[in-house]
């Protein structure tokens, strides 16, 4: 791909008008965005001898590994447990690769910054379309397993958009105030491993919050997204039920002040990115 020379601001224009769009039309900058989606998701399978499906085998091999642990050696009691412990780790990944991958996505970009001009939130959201492609192969997948072990789609199926929606802010809105921070403060990407880290063991990934907390621990779980979204996917897939709406408009409200956060910060700093890497 050719990119553009990088050339400065218009003096004619003022810091907050539309310099941003010179180079690329909002319609140009979402054709760039899908173009690259593609090219990295192609160049990906390309890499590896069974393509794509190292984006399934990812998360069955760490379902198993848990399995191992939490549903043999400490005989964990969940009913279906299988299930349940392939849709929370299969949902956790799609998260968790977004964050760690779009956290870096400024800084690893360093020689397309320093070449050409972009809107800062061109990176992010390459990453959070990228993994997206490859959770909705994931999820087909999920969802033939579900069938054939005797979970059959229901009504609440309707509600898979709303929890996709609802993660993707959360995925996209997390990743771009990340990546829009790691550039001036680079230590901070060994902070979000251990914070994903952390994450993933208090999300609910391998146990029932239902059973496990103690009413007065709730609230304060429920204040993380991801554990409302993953119990939200669970009901919807293993118990077909509705998913809490109140938890989901709730997970789809941090999502958009993530993005709007996110947004602020990337449009103030866009032209202090290439001084600084």
């Amino acid at each position: 791909m050719v990119l553009p020379p990088v050339t400065e601001r218009p003096r004619t224009q003022g810091r907050s008008g539309p310099d941003r769009w010179t180079m690329l039309t909002l319609y140009g900058w979402w054709s760039l965005v899908f173009y690259r989606v593609f090219a990295d998701l192609a160049s990906e399978v390309r890499r590896y001898y069974i393509s794509y499906l190292w984006w399934v085998f990812e998360p069955v091999l760490n379902m198993a590994v848990l399995y191992l642990v939490f549903g043999i050696f400490m005989n964990r009691d969940t009913p279906n447990f299988v299930q349940f412990l392939l849709v929370g780790v299969s949902v956790w990944k799609w998260f968790g690769s977004t964050v760690a991958n779009g956290s870096n996505s400024i800084i690893n970009s360093k020689g397309i910054v320093l070449q050409a001009y972009l809107p800062k939130s061109f990176f992010p959201m390459v990453v959070a379309l990228t993994d997206y492609f490859k959770f909705l192969i994931v999820l087909g997948l999920l969802l033939l397993f579900l069938w054939a072990t005797g979970f059959p789609p229901t009504r609440a199926y309707l509600a898979l958009p709303a929890l996709m929606a609802a993660q993707f802010l959360v995925c996209y809105g997390l990743a771009a105030v990340l990546a829009a921070v790691v550039p001036f403060v680079p230590d901070m990407r060994f902070l979000v491993a251990t914070a994903l880290q952390v994450g993933f063991f208090v999300s609910g990934i391998f146990f029932d919050i239902r059973t496990v907390l103690l009413p007065k621990h709730m609230l304060v779980f429920h204040l993380n997204p991801m554990a409302t979204l993953i119990a939200g996917y669970r009901s919807v897939l293993i118990e077909g039920a509705w998913p809490d709406a109140q938890a989901l408009a709730f997970a789809a409200a941090v999502g958009l002040v993530l993005c709007l956060v996110a947004a602020l910060l990337l449009a103030r700093l866009d032209r202090v990115y290439p001084r600084i890497l």
